[in-house]
This record gives C-alpha cells, sequence and structure tokens, in this order.
C-alpha cells in the first residue's frame, strides 16, 4: 500500500486501497465484488478456508510440542567403565562391639540366641540408656499437632494418639512391640539400630581386609582405588574409581577383561542379629553417582565366582516444553554437591526432608543431615506414618527423570568357588600369612573357605552401546516452514500478506483514534 500524506481518508477507502493492493487471495473478492450475494459467498468461501487452517494449525502446534523416540544402536571402540560399589552384608565387626560398652549388648543376646534358640527379654533394647539417638527438642510443636490430626483422620481411632509436650520433649506412646524377638522380628531391631558414621569407621569392615585381590582390564589394583561411603544397612561400602587406570576406558570385550574381584567377608565376625545374609551386596551405577546398594543392587554369595556380563543403555530425553526432564539443577538431592542428580537420590532426600520436618530426626546417615538428630524407637509411629504416606505418593516429592543418564543390563551367571583343587594354590595367590590379622586357618578348609570368600568378574559382553533418544518431530525451522505451507494453502497468504494486513490494522486503529478524539481531518500514515 503506498503512502500518500496529507488526502484524507475514511473506512471504505482503506479497504478499497487494500483490496486493491494486497497479495491475498479472496479478501479482495470480498471487498469489491458488486453485489452483497456475491460478497457473502466469498466471505463463505474465505471463512471456511479460514477454520480448516485454525484447525491444522492448532494440530500442528500439538504435534510441535511432541517427540518420537529412536533406538540406534552406536558403534564404539572404548567405553566408559561403570562405578562398582561393594559392601559386607554384615556392617560392624563381631569382636569390635564386644569391646565397645553399648554395643557389646547386641552380642551377648546374639549370643545367647545362639545357644539356647528360644526367645529372650528384649526390653533392654528400648531402656533410655541404650536408644541410639534421640529428636529431642528439634521437634516443632506445629509440626506435631499436623502430625497427630493426620494420623487421626487415617486410622479413625484415638488409640494411635500421640502429641508434644515441651515439658516431656518424646513421642508420648511407645510402640507396640512382640514379646520374643527372635530371627522372624529381626527388623524390629535393625531398623533402630542405625550406627554413626564413627562408629562405622571404628567398628566397620574395613576395604583392606575386605578387598584381598583386584584387578582393572588386566592390571593389578588394590584397596586404595576404591573411595570408601557409609550406608546404614551395610556399613562400610567402597566404590571403585577406575579413572585412574588408564582412564577407566575399556576397549576389549569378554570376561578377561574388565574389574575382577576376590573378597574376603569374615564370615565369623557376622552379628546374626544385625545381618540376615551372608556374602557382599554389590551395585552397579553410572559414574559420579551415589550408590543405593539397598535398592537397586546385586547379591553374591560367597563360595561362588559370579560373572557379570554388562551392556550399556544411554538415554537421552527432551526437556520443557517437549517432555519433563531434568538437568538436576534446582532439584535438591542426597549429597547433590559431589554426585549427579538421579530420581532415586532425589526420592530418597524428599522422604528424610520430610522425616526431619514431621518428626523432627532422621533414619539415615547422609551426609546432609549429619547435624540432624537420629530416630528412634521413641517416635516410631511418626516414622512409620511418613514412611506410609511416602509409599503411597502422599508426599510432595516432585523428582522428574534426568534429561541424561546410563542404565547397565546385566546378565548374571556363578560357579562353585573355589574348586577343591585350586584351594591349595589360593593361599599362596593371597599372600596369606601368620602374622595376618586374618584366622590362618580359615584358608585350610574348602568348606570354611567357601563360606568367606567371594569372587566376581564384571566386563563388557560387547563395545557397541544402545542409544535411546527422544527426539523433537519438528524443529523451529519445519515448524514455521509447515505453518506458512497452512496459510498459502488455505488463505493464500505469504509473509508480505502478513505484513499488509499489520498495515492495515494500523491505519484502522489510527482513524478509530481520530474519530474518537472529533479531529475532523484524517491523514494516512502509510
Amino acid at each position: 500500500m503506498g503512502s500518500i500524506l496529507g488526502r484524507k481518508v475514511n473506512f471504505p477507502e482503506v479497504l478499497e486501497d487494500f483490496a486493491d493492493e494486497t497479495t491475498a487471495h479472496g479478501i479482495p473478492f470480498v471487498i469489491q465484488k458488486p453485489t452483497i450475494p456475491q460478497k457473502l459467498i466469498w466471505f463463505c468461501v474465505l471463512a471456511t478456508s479460514f477454520v480448516i487452517f485454525c484447525v491444522e494449525a492448532s494440530n500442528l502446534m500439538s504435534t510441535f510440542y511432541s517427540y518420537h523416540t529412536n533406538v540406534e544402536l552406536v558403534t564404539s571402540e572404548s567405553v566408559q567403565f561403570p562405578d562398582v560399589t561393594i559392601c559386607n552384608f554384615n556392617k560392624m565387626r563381631r569382636t569390635r562391639l564386644e569391646k565397645d560398652e553399648k554395643w557389646k549388648q547386641i552380642i551377648e543376646r546374639d549370643d545367647f540366641w545362639k545357644v539356647t534358640g528360644a526367645g529372650d527379654d528384649y526390653g533392654w533394647f528400648w531402656d533410655d540408656d541404650f536408644s541410639v539417638s534421640s529428636t529431642g527438642d528439634s521437634i516443632k510443636e506445629e509440626s506435631a499437632f499436623r502430625i497427630k490430626r493426620e494420623i487421626s483422620e487415617y486410622y479413625g481411632d484415638s488409640s494411635y494418639y500421640y502429641y508434644y509436650d515441651s515439658n516431656y520433649p518424646e513421642w508420648i506412646n511407645e510402640p507396640e512391640l512382640p514379646e520374643n524377638l527372635g530371627p522372624d522380628n529381626i527388623l524390629s531391631i535393625t531398623r533402630y539400630l542405625i550406627p554413626t558414621k564413627e562408629e562405622l569407621t571404628k567398628f566397620g569392615h574395613q576395604a583392606e581386609d575386605l578387598i584381598r585381590k583386584c584387578s582393572f582390564n588386566g592390571r593389578p589394583c588394590n584397596h586404595s582405588h576404591f573411595d570408601v561411603s557409609q550406608n546404614k544397612q551395610y556399613g562400610n561400602c567402597f566404590t571403585f574409581n577406575s579413572s585412574g587406570i588408564a582412564g577407566g576406558k575399556i576397549s576389549k570385550v569378554g570376561e578377561k577383561f574388565g574389574l575382577h574381584l576376590t573378597l574376603f567377608i569374615e564370615n565369623p565376625e557376622y552379628v546374626g542379629l544385625l545381618t540376615e545374609e551372608s556374602g557382599v551386596r554389590m551395585a552397579i551405577h553410572p559414574r559420579n553417582s551415589f550408590p543405593f546398594p539397598e535398592d537397586i543392587g546385586i547379591s553374591l554369595a560367597p563360595g561362588f565366582v559370579t560373572s557379570i556380563g554388562l551392556r550399556q543403555v544411554e538415554i537421552k530425553r527432551l526437556p520443557f516444553p517437549h517432555g519433563e526432564c531434568t538437568d538436576g539443577k534446582g532439584f535438591d538431592h542426597v549429597q547433590g554437591e559431589n554426585y549427579i542428580y538421579s530420581v532415586i537420590s532425589c526420592q530418597k532426600k524428599c522422604f528424610l526432608n520430610n522425616l526431619n520436618k514431621s518428626c523432627g530426626c532422621v533414619d539415615d546417615i547422609y551426609k546432609d543431615f549429619q547435624n540432624t538428630a537420629q530416630c528412634s524407637h521413641n517416635n516410631s509411629k511418626c516414622q512409620q506414618f511418613v514412611q506410609r504416606r511416602f509409599h503411597n505418593n502422599g508426599l510432595e516429592c516432585h523428582c522428574p527423570v534426568p534429561c541424561h543418564e546410563f542404565i547397565y543390563n546385566t546378565k548374571i551367571s556363578s560357579a562353585v568357588w573355589p574348586s577343591e583343587m585350586y584351594q591349595y594354590h589360593l593361599h599362596n595367590e593371597l599372600n596369606v600369612t601368620d602374622n595376618d590379622n586374618i584366622d590362618v586357618n580359615l584358608w585350610k578348609d574348602i568348606a570354611v573357605t567357601r563360606k568367606n570368600l567371594v569372587r566376581v568378574k564384571i566386563y563388557f559382553e560387547e563395545l557397541n552401546y544402545q542409544l535411546v533418544e527422544q527426539i523433537k518431530t519438528y524443529s523451529l525451522a519445519t515448524m514455521l516452514s509447515a505453518f506458512g505451507g497452512l496459510l498459502g494453502l488455505f488463505l493464500g497468504f505469504s509473509l508480505i500478506t502478513v505484513f499488509e494486513v499489520f498495515v492495515l490494522v494500523v491505519n484502522i486503529v489510527e482513524i478509530a483514534v481520530m474519530k474518537l478524539l472529533d479531529e475532523g481531518t484524517i491523514y494516512r500514515v502509510m
């Protein structure tokens, strides 16, 4: 449209000029046709085309936010070896606990059960003198009243009421305990027996005792290549750090390559009231991720060599607006300053935050809560209620999946180990001497040896890995092209036409404003 300044114009003239000069199809016929029926026919055609355009454009916009999943087999010459965390099922050593005033009571009761095979009165455990920790004044009164109300609504029974009194900073009702606590009721004790990090360091199994032999990718390694972490269920755990050995890369497949470990579990050190299983718990997880062997671990039995073949899967997801994944920034998770984000890490942190907020304590030993009181039997009902809400998705835990993660599919096989003939060579191979802190007699009998040794081999079955990637259905460029195609197909519009419509709207607004101001003379600006 030309710019003619100084000429009087009105609304019909602006429309006529637009019809003469626009590159759009259909609109000029609505304006310029001489009869009303002709104008109506072209208006109906234009309106129908516009409605179809709106429907198709809406479908196109919804498709823009969608994605499809592409599965690809990626050829690689080497892959990064994952982190491997090992834990002894027994969290603290019997001989160390016998010398401690607090914990030796566990050994006494454990020995009593082993000798008599009968029930015993475990009321001693619930005495204040033995309790590992107390919630103390950290419980906030408002949280107590809120939980009291929620529990009353949940159970519908006033017998479950308990309250907080500033003069008596404990949960009032005592937990209902079974009369006899034996192996079948072991969790009734162990759920409250959470040693401190200092106690695990002092009484727990050590890396140099557990890891008797180690090799990675054909090269020797030892306990110094393992980083220690502490777990409330398994005590001291050790994560193999392969980065110091050839960068932690694996370039060969098969059982001869990878991580080989011979582990000594010190079976005579086991405490029956603290440990149900015998052996090692192992977790294979992505590099720099926090280990959760109690949730995603593999149990390794003594007396066997366990072969674990790995196949790597890399997953790439799309963030908002196409998906709901996260890079972990802004999400609270276990030891987030040192480890990468994961769903399970986020969920555990959320649960512990809610437990701390509601009960004034936590039931774990993560570094994040090192200054928070440990939960005890005195607030067991509060703990149980929070746990029940967590299991029923009643807590506000928003933990989206990570945008980029690795998982490892495993194929596990096992065989009895060591063989009777190999037993004769094992003593020398492990360099056991009379001065070792291990009873040498353990290595002289095949049955006893098999109760104490675990052998494991972790390797890649192939270097090629599976890439599962979410891909946008439309990129921004293809989206604009498709949108332009719809405009051209149904309305005959181009980018220039859009600008022409914009100019028309500006002129119409100018006319309306000038009329409202009653200026009398109106001039076109474009």
